[in-house]
């Protein structure tokens, strides 16, 4: 996923002019940008499939049904997990297969022209994954369970074919030579704000719809997938398939381009082959000729690892550790979101004035500070402390998602930024699986349901201090 993107000389490079994303040199860019709103769109039911597989875990377990209910922590279990170690071993699986297939889909990107087929094959398997979830219930929530696992694996490898696309958006010609950064930080930045506001958007109203209409977790799971599944299927459609798109008088959506390889295969070599010499040669490059960026992103492998299991976990603690219902829960995860939005505006503010290495670092910092006092302090008998932590939590993720590219880029070599934004999303995904890993091993043999917030304070500590000793204020 690096160097410059080679467009299929046939494919047209004329401006778009849409009402929902502005104006762009290249058309499928506003592609670009409806395929990062349909990501949103699908973090936003996780939640909502995440509170139901564990409510219907519990009843299949023979606990209660109704966590306020539950005086006693319940440790029956089903197919031989708890039912909250079910949630985040299925966590695990999808985002260790997920990690272990990033190196190929990079070799892919790199070195064929398949990265739209692969593009669009990932994201039919997770389009039709949410709608077969769609029918969720008591006789079939193990296998929907079981089916998160492709969905949470071919998002991962759906977004490294979507970031692929990412250089040649920003290009001044028809070459690819020419790279204008402004645009490229343009783009990026759009698609950020589209993922996030689709997904608190879907987030609230389907959240809304729950609350006041009291149809239950399952059947608002059966709503949201449904919906949510159909309306992906369609974006999908236009966007990965050269001869679909739409343009209607509100709504354009662009195909994205056939793009060729950028490196050539060598002779007897398969993509198995090129990924590992991929991942020793940047190594290799990292350890002796950019050490600074090799130990940035160890580190923000251990911390985007405690930041994205943090939903998952969160779900677990405040249902079998506080008793939460589904509706408290999802107020708790609302709050977070919603601060997000201006504490990630307020962050650019920050780095402005402080940079973005220090805002970086006292953000974790705060994170890491928090979620240990959180182990400590929110107990069932406090349990409504979680909605003070909630907005110090949201803030944190605000500022910790403005700052972290911010940071990251003042460290990597002027014109090479294509190449080291593929070895970010490496180091985003490659640990994600571990901390539902070690909750599961934990809550299986110690009923820990607490240790949630041990868990992401020692991964935010751990890097911390690695970052406070290489990275000077």
């Amino acid at each position: 996923m690096s160097g410059n993107d080679q467009d299929d000389p046939s494919s047209s490079s004329e401006k778009v002019s849409s009402k929902l994303f502005g104006n762009w040199r290249q058309a499928h860019t506003v592609g670009y940008l409806w395929d990062n709103t349909a990501s949103g769109l699908i973090l936003s039911t996780t939640t909502f499939l995440n509170l139901a597989i564990l409510r219907l875990a519990t009843v299949a377990a023979g606990c209660p049904g109704n966590p306020e209910d539950d005086d006693e922590n319940c440790t029956k279990s089903v197919y031989g997990l708890k039912p909250e170690s079910v949630l985040t071993a299925v966590a695990t699986a999808g985002q260790l297969v997920g990690a272990f297939l990033t190196p190929f889909a990079g070799a892919i990107c790199d070195y064929t022209s398949k990265r739209r087929i692969v593009g669009a094959i990932s994201g039919w398997i997770l389009a039709l994954c949410t709608l077969i979830q769609a029918g969720l219930h008591a006789k079939t929530w193990f296998i929907m369970a079981l089916l998160q696992i492709f969905a949470i694996a071919s998002y991962v490898i759906h977004q490294a074919m979507v970031l692929s696309y990412l250089p040649g958006l920003s290009r001044l010609d028809d070459t690819g030579v020419l790279d204008d950064p402004d645009v490229r930080y343009r783009v990026n930045a759009c698609s950020v704000i589209t993922a996030f506001g689709a997904n608190l958007s879907s987030y609230i109203f389907f959240g809304a719809i729950f609350v006041f209409s009291g149809i239950g977790i399952v059947n608002i799971v059966n709503l949201v997938q449904g919906v949510i599944g159909v309306v992906v299927s369609l974006i999908y459609f236009f966007i990965w398939h050269p001869d679909n798109g739409y343009k209607g008088a509100f709504i354009h959506i662009p195909p994205l381009k056939h793009i060729h390889p950028i490196k050539l295969i060598e002779s007897c070599s398969g993509i198995s082959i090129i990924a590992l010499k991929e991942i020793r040669a940047s190594y290799i490059l990292l350890y002796f000729d950019f050490p600074d960026v090799g130990r940035f992103l160890c580190g923000y492998a251990i911390a985007n690892a405690a930041a994205s299991s943090f939903a998952t976990l969160a779900v677990v603690f405040l249902s079998q550790y506080l008793n939460f219902d589904e509706t408290k829960t999802l107020y708790v995860i609302a709050q977070v979101l919603i601060i997000s939005l201006p504490a990630g505006a307020y962050g650019v503010k920050l780095m402005a004035r402080f940079s973005p290495k220090k805002v970086f670092l006292n953000t974790v910092g705060v994170f890491a500070a928090s979620t240990m006092l959180g182990f400590f302090v929110i107990l069932p008998t406090a349990r409504d402390l979680v909605f003070f932590f909630g907005f110090i939590w949201g803030s944190c993720f605000g500022i910790y998602y403005s700052a972290n590219t911010a940071f990251y880029t003042q460290l990597v070599p002027k014109h090479a930024e294509s190449f080291f934004m593929s070895l970010f999303y490496f180091a985003s995904v490659i640990l994600t699986w571990s901390p539902p890993a070690i909750f599961t091993l934990l809550n299986q043999f110690t009923n820990a349901t607490r240790a949630v917030f041990l868990i992401i304070a020692v991964f935010f500590f751990h890097i911390l201090s690695d970052y406070i000793y290489c990275f000077s204020f």
